[in-house]
């Protein structure tokens, strides 16, 4: 080398573990924290020093993935952050710890680094929560799997073998969620292997299956792998979309395929799919939805119904003959449907305006995650921690709608994918692109790589409203959002209820909260009186129910079914009537029209009144639980709690000899 090098492997865990005085990294001050957080949480001390320091640093990883916007998913980076977290979770698993514990060391995490990272103070409480979410979801992932894979290494060690057969590995996975990773780590520990190659070869074809199917079912083509494909793949190389200026061209048909087969001709009636030399009809991707319209030929007329390419070449028109006939080999003319693409290319140009505007407002880890492109309306999934609150929601669409007012010009110009992100061109990082793709500009304010159509300015948009916004997945949100004509009718349709409930309240537009306030408090006071009577009225039902009490053995049973009474009073009597008794339990049941609520209490272990309610709940088809000495439940079925009740005497009698048998009851 020019240069004399001697690499040393001198990070900065390293350089600070020589400077501390400590034999290894997770001495220093950089793990420390979070180690002693740690062992403070274990049931016990552990000599596993590796499943502790695994989780250290896993943990100290994951605040800094999360924090950049990358969210735990099935595919790509997003996939790594899954892997790191439940690897890390089941450390913590064989380490004696149950359910979510990770989570609670995302603040110890982010006080130590914040100093150097000022970003992680902000980030912490909404990585914590995504953390938290994704420890459950794998919880039950893990138990279901464990128990299946326990099953699986336990018969091959009986049988003196070492490799899972790949079918099993598939199973896990295609059945119960079992990441591969996970079964090949498992295994390992237990000296037992899988073979990898295979088990992927599986779960590739899986997923191919799955495309071919649904391909299958969009575009009527038949499976990729038949003669008919492979005919058809000879006779079309590659079919060309011409659409972004003209929605009217000449071209030819090469191919009709009609209930998967390759014809000659569709008749009128007849419905088939369509190939093209090239067409004005933009095919259904990118979020976006396909082109509708007509093929016309000198001697028929086609509806288009839906567009599709296939393996990135090939676009398919599928269609319905409204008039004469159509033969291969014809020239055609496309028509596209214009107001309906504008509609669209309305909605596709606003969708790239919100994430444009989300990430001017929420900062640069918004990512779009998935997105529909439809008629004058748009959904959009991006990447963020919390909730939009009232007041983010109108900042947001005060600042789309000034950028529409605006009026800011669209530019197209092609260029290499490298040079477009060099610009900051927005690309999602799944997808497959060309080498020279479309970078899309709307004045300063936006640049994507997309395929899609867009109008030529942004003021064509007209009206932008958001009508909604949700949560789709931990870390993910949705916007849903209505543009040009739709949102006008949208502002409409509301304007008109706002109308009809000022008018059913007897009052202006303008006095409709103050009426509505009025009208709340008058019904708390009715609920409130008529609480005050049901009590009373449960009061002098106590005597009778005292009387009617029947004993099981030398158990007192106490069981009554009312009507509409207040779940807050029925709790109340259950336990007054318990008070009267020396030894006994009380199950008492509300049924209104859709639903019934039961309620037990006991006077003693010996007679665990959750046992009861849960026999009772699922005689009624419900469930409940709760504590020895009370417990509620309830049921969808009403008409069903007094043939439960009737069966109580039965229910205790068991539950009073199995306890007698010494089996013990459990607390909760």
């Amino acid at each position: 080398l020019p240069s004399k090098n001697i690499d040393t492997g001198m990070g900065l865990e390293r350089t600070a573990s020589v400077l501390q005085g400590v034999e290894d990294d997770y001495e220093t001050d950089l793990f420390r924290p979070i180690l002693e957080w740690l062992m403070a949480l274990l049931p016990e001390p552990v000599e596993d020093r590796v499943g502790v320091r695994v989780i250290c640093d896993h943990l100290r990883a994951l605040i800094f993935l999360l924090g950049e916007g990358i969210f735990p998913s099935n595919v790509g980076r997003e996939y790594v952050v899954r892997r790191v977290l439940r690897r890390a979770y089941r450390f913590g698993r064989k380490l004696g710890l149950e359910g979510p514990f990770l989570y609670q060391g995302i603040p110890v995490v982010a006080k130590l680094m914040e100093g150097a990272y000022p970003h992680l103070a902000k980030v912490k409480e909404d990585v914590a929560r995504i953390v938290r979410a994704e420890e459950e979801n794998f919880r039950g992932t893990l138990s279901r799997g464990m128990r299946i894979l326990e099953g699986i290494i336990y018969e091959l060690k009986r049988k003196k073998r070492r490799l899972i057969p790949p079918s099993e590995v598939f199973k896990l996975y295609d059945t119960y969620g079992f990441p591969l990773d996970l079964t090949e780590e498992i295994a390992g520990e237990e000296g037992i292997r899988i073979d990898r190659a295979l088990s992927e070869e599986l779960l590739a074809q899986q997923k191919e299956r799955g495309r071919k199917e649904f391909r299958e079912e969009e575009i009527g083509i038949g499976e990729m792998g038949t003669p008919q494909f492979s005919l058809l793949r000879e006779k079309v190389k590659r079919s060309e979309f011409v659409g972004y200026e003209s929605l009217t061209t000449k071209t030819h048909l090469v191919a009709i395929l009609k209930n998967k087969v390759l014809v000659d001709e569709l008749k009128e009636g007849e419905e088939g799919a369509l190939i093209l030399t090239f067409t004005s009809f933009y095919p259904e991707g990118g979020g976006q939805v396909s082109d509708r319209g007509k093929i016309l030929t000198s001697r028929g007329l086609a509806q288009v119904l839906d567009v599709q390419r296939i393996e990135d070449a090939i676009i398919i028109h599928q269609v319905k003959m409204l008039k004469g006939k159509i033969r291969r080999g014809e020239e055609v003319v496309t028509q596209v449907d214009e107001e309906r693409r504008r509609a669209v290319t309305r909605a596709h140009t606003a969708t790239h305006l919100l994430q444009a505007a989300l990430r001017e407002i929420f900062g640069k880890t918004v990512k779009q995650s998935g997105s529909l492109v439809d008629e004058d309306r748009l959904r959009f999934d991006f990447t963020h921690f919390t909730p939009l609150s009232e007041d983010d929601l109108r900042q947001l669409t005060f600042l789309l709608n000034q950028k529409i007012r605006e009026n800011l010009p669209l530019r197209v110009k092609e260029m290499s994918l490298a040079e477009a992100q060099r610009r900051g061109a927005i690309a999602l990082f799944e997808s497959k692109y060309e080498e020279t793709v479309r970078a899309v500009n709307i004045g300063k304010f936006s640049m994507e790589v997309c395929g899609g159509t867009h109008v030529a300015r942004s003021g064509e948009i007209g009206l932008l409203k958001i009508t909604s916004e949700s949560a789709v997945a931990a870390g993910i949100r949705r916007i849903e959002a209505v543009v040009g004509k739709k949102a006008l009718e949208w502002m409409e349709s509301r304007d008109a209820l706002l109308k009809k409930i000022a008018s059913d309240l007897d009052t202006s537009e303008e006095e409709i909260s103050a009426r509505l306030k009025e009208k709340e408090e008058g019904l708390e006071e009715k609920v409130h009186q008529l609480k005050r009577w049901q009590r009373r009225w449960a009061l002098l039902k106590m005597d009778q129910l005292m009387k009617e009490a029947f004993e099981v053995g030398r158990v007192k049973v106490i069981s009554e079914k009312w009507d509409d009474v207040d779940p807050e009073i029925l709790r109340e009597a259950a336990e007054k009537l318990r008070d009267r008794l020396k030894r006994g339990i009380v199950v008492l049941a509300s049924v209104s029209q859709d639903k019934a609520v039961l309620v037990a209490t006991s006077t003693d272990k010996t007679l665990p009144a959750n046992l009861t309610i849960k026999e009772i709940t699922q005689l009624a088809g419900g469930n409940g639980g709760g504590r020895w000495d009370f417990a509620q439940g309830g049921t969808s079925y009403p008409s069903r709690v007094e043939g439960a009740l009737a069966r109580l005497p039965h229910i205790v009698k068991n539950l009073t000899e199995e306890l007698a048998e010494g089996l013990e009851p459990p607390t909760c």
